[in-house]
């Protein structure tokens, strides 16, 4: 198993799983589920069962899988970055996205900022990413592509409506177990391209 990896950015939050809550009001929910349908989920909308053994898969882009689960880590930080950077500052084109994302990650997170905008909601706090274990870790012709577990603690983070009320994640799902997949053409300009998440049952 991997050593764990932790990176931490302040002053923002991340792309948010469910455009809505039941009652209507954003969720100050830390990171984009992508569903197999590219959908946006709830709070435990997609819990793959049962949690697979991990395999990483030797390859010459990394000198050891912690430094691959490390790039995992960053490219979900630089994910966070810009969402959070998008939510709050309107003016700026949510084409950037593409940027940090591709594939589902790309599509909600885009719709979950545009949601945000619409209601001038603000979204603010701190994200940790904590790196618990790597999957796998390929290279071939295409570019590299990484997929490992990853603890996102999002209990520090609120969106904060006009009139100033902050809603806070509920405790129950302040760490949160996720499958992250992160790709690129090279080791330095990976994407993330899905961030699914695990139900209460395999806490973090």
């Amino acid at each position: 198993m991997s050593r764990r990896t932790t990176a931490r950015v302040l002053g923002v939050g991340a792309s948010l799983v469910g455009l809505l809550s039941l009652t209507g009001c954003l969720a100050p929910i830390a990171f984009v589920e992508g569903l197999a349908d590219g959908t946006a989920g709830g709070l435990a909308s997609y819990s793959p069962t049962p949690r697979p053994t991990a395999t990483p898969t030797p390859s010459g882009a990394f000198k050891s899988d912690e430094e691959a689960l490390k790039a995992v880590i960053e490219a979900a930080a630089r994910g966070a970055e810009k969402s959070a950077e998008l939510i709050n500052n309107p003016d700026l084109s949510t084409d950037e996205m593409a940027e940090v994302a591709s594939g589902s990650y790309l599509e909600v997170a885009t719709a979950t900022i545009e949601q945000y905008r619409s209601q001038n909601v603000r979204y603010d706090g701190a994200v940790s990413f904590e790196g618990v274990e790597l999957l796998k870790s390929e290279q071939d012709s295409s570019g590299v592509r990484l997929k490992a577990y990853l603890c996102v603690d999002r209990s520090l983070t609120a969106a904060v409506y006009p009139d100033g009320e902050r809603v806070e994640p509920d405790p129950s799902v302040h760490r949160k177990l996720m499958e992250a997949v992160v790709q690129g053409e090279t080791v330095d300009s990976l994407k993330v391209e899905s961030m699914s998440g695990f139900g209460p049952e395999f806490p973090c």
